[in-house]
């Protein structure tokens, strides 16, 4: 098709791909959950198939900083909590 985009494109057959998932083995009679279940599975499955990749958050390495320090600065007063009950 002319003028078609590749995101159009990417889109289109991820959708595509999903609703044929859904609609392989989705249970009629199903519970709730168990319809929820297929549906997160479809939904992984369409991921791996078509490749898609969440980015990592801008803020990550940030994020990570703050983690480790919190890690650090916990070890190190539970460290000296210790030395000093003991």
């Amino acid at each position: 098709m002319k003028g078609l985009s590749a995101k159009v494109f990417r889109t289109y057959n991820a959708s595509i791909t999903f609703q044929s998932q859904l609609d392989e083995g989705t249970p009629e009679d199903g519970t709730l959950q168990e319809k929820l279940n297929h549906y997160n599975h479809a939904n992984r499955m369409v991921a791996i198939l078509c490749n898609h990749q969440r980015a990592a958050p801008k803020t990550h390495d940030q994020s990570m900083a703050k983690m480790k320090e919190k890690v650090w600065g916990d070890h190190l007063f539970f460290g000296t909590a210790l030395f000093l009950l003991g």
